[in-house]
């Protein structure tokens, strides 16, 4: 079997061959995260790529929790065979307006788009060897719509590049992505989902009505029956899942005369239009200040020294309430 995938093999350790058997290269699956109480997301996932008679893979790593850790596993751990990895598969939760949600490394930033783009233009992991990876590798990073971003997209192809310049695959999935169990197989389905997002204020949600014609205006060419939907939060074929987004920041003040008054709803707006950190956030996830709702409150901050100073924290939630179609 010839690989396709391949550009630029004459660079590699290890060139792309036509092999006899497609489980020559070994692979691997790194489960990201746990599930909350009442979710499956992780642990059918597990399932699936412990036992899918097509997509289970050879290893299965669960110890990683931030990008570094996975990225360092891939480039210090070498296949048993000899040969570089084959299939990577990388599940994690994630989203278009916030990317992957892991830590850059140990108590580092989340993943965001913007903090990728960092880390890929400031060299910040050490590339990978051809033994390791290789053009013939690929990586697909399953969470639900990150592949809608292009700079995060980018960024981490960036960052896979090898230092001959050549690099793996790499695919983020652009649909949601669902691990579902029940009806007759034996072991949890993979499938892919079409959604429609509606973003409102969290503790604000309009009526189903007011959702339903918004939807209907903003994506009018979707056959979506988007009243049925808005009824259903289990798998169907029509159903939502929500999540929240926060945006929080705190500014130190030298004495309590300089903490400005937040005790207006006024007061607390004006005190955010100011805060430039909080813009930049806004601008990054490109979701309107109106569809937050805001939290500013005075409080005193303990240093790491133990003395107090004044401060003011700032949060913002807002609700993604997302209408999936899954497709077999």
């Amino acid at each position: 079997m010839i690989c396709v995938l391949c550009y630029s093999c004459e660079n590699d350790v290890y060139p792309c061959v036509a092999f006899e058997n497609e489980t020559a290269r070994e692979s691997i699956t790194f489960i990201m995260g746990e599930d909350k109480p009442g979710k499956y997301y992780f642990t059918l996932a597990e399932e699936f790529y412990r036992w899918d008679e097509i997509e289970k893979t050879d290893r299965l790593v669960k110890s990683c929790r931030n990008f570094e850790d996975m990225y360092d596993f891939i480039r210090t751990q070498t296949p048993t065979n000899g040969l570089p990895w084959g299939t990577i598969n990388v599940v994690l939760h994630g989203n278009v307006w916030r990317g992957l949600s892991l830590d850059l490394y140990h108590d580092g930033p989340r993943c965001t788009a913007k903090n990728m783009f960092a880390a890929d233009q400031g060299n910040m992991f050490i590339p990978i060897q051809s033994t390791q990876i290789d053009s013939c590798s690929e990586i697909h990073f399953f969470g639900c719509g990150i592949g809608k971003n292009p700079i995060l997209t980018k960024s981490i192809k960036g960052i896979f590049t090898l230092s001959n310049g050549s690099r793996p695959t790499i695919h983020l999935s652009a649909d949601y992505v669902i691990f579902t169990s029940g009806g007759d197989q034996e072991t949890p389905l993979k499938l892919k989902a079409s959604y429609w997002p509606y973003i409102y204020k969290r503790g604000y949600r309009p009526s189903n009505h007011t959702i339903t014609q918004s939807l209907r205006s903003d994506y009018p060419t979707s056959a979506v029956p988007w009243g049925e939907a808005l009824e259903n939060e289990e798998f169907n074929p029509h159903y939502t899942q929500r999540f929240h987004i926060p945006l929080s920041h705190i500014v130190l003040y030298d004495t309590g005369e300089e903490r400005p008054a937040v005790k207006t709803e006024t007061e607390k707006m004006e005190w955010i239009k100011t805060q430039e950190p909080i813009l930049r956030q806004l601008e990054e996830v490109d979701i309107p200040m109106e569809k937050f709702t805001w939290t500013v409150y005075p409080f005193q901050h303990t240093l790491e020294d133990g003395r107090k100073v004044p401060a003011i924290k700032g949060i913002g939630m807002t609700t993604i309430l997302c209408v999936l179609k899954p497709q077999s």
